[in-house]
Formats: structure tokens, C-alpha cells, sequence
């Protein structure tokens, strides 16, 4: 298999509840367009200013409530050290995919 489409790292990656995302934590994410997986860490907390990301959650009565939490995002496409604009930069959903704490790089 081409080293580029080979797995590696994310095989010993760790699941982790999106809220247990730390800074400095190497959080694993998929390249839709390549299928490639990296890691990047996470630089901060927040929203995109102009195009927050809905999340959708379950609420009593069998009824969907939208919140727009601060989600970690990661450094991955800059725009002069600014990593927050992107939405492309932000881990979704209920669950990280990390490096085993005790093997990522200190922030």
C-alpha cells in the first residue's frame, strides 16, 4: 500500500468525547477530498466569527436542540496565525479521534 494511504498513527489513536479535547492535544482528522488522515493540534477554542457550525443535540420529549458550542480546532490551514476563521479547522462531532497523550508533542 503507498505509504501516503497507509493508516499508521491513527490505528493507535485514542476515541475521546469531543469535551475532553485539550490544547496541545494531536487530534486526527480525514482530508475529504484526499483520504488522507493527519494530526494536528489543537490551538484554541471558539467559532468561526462569519460561519458558526451547528451542532445538533438530543433534547426531552424526543426533540433536536441546535447550539453552537466552543469546539477545538486545530492548526491546520492558516491565515496569518489566525487558525480560528476556518471552519475546515474544527473537530465535529461527539468524538475525537487523539495521539495517546503520553506520545504528543508539548504545546
Amino acid at each position: 500500500m503507498p505509504e501516503e494511504l497507509r493508516l499508521g498513527g491513527v490505528l493507535d489513536s485514542v476515541e475521546v468525547p469531543l469535551s475532553d479535547a485539550r490544547l496541545g492535544n494531536e487530534v486526527w482528522l480525514c482530508d475529504g477530498i484526499y483520504g488522507k488522515w493527519e494530526s494536528f493540534p489543537v490551538v484554541g477554542f471558539g467559532q468561526p466569527e462569519f460561519n458558526r457550525i451547528a451542532v445538533e443535540v438530543d433534547a426531552p420529549n424526543d426533540r433536536r436542540e441546535v447550539m453552537c458550542p466552543d469546539l477545538p480546532y486545530v492548526a491546520k490551514c492558516d491565515h496569518g496565525g489566525d487558525y480560528s476563521w476556518n471552519r475546515n479547522n474544527y473537530v465535529h462531532g461527539d468524538m475525537a479521534r487523539i495521539k495517546p497523550r503520553g506520545q504528543q508533542v508539548a504545546a
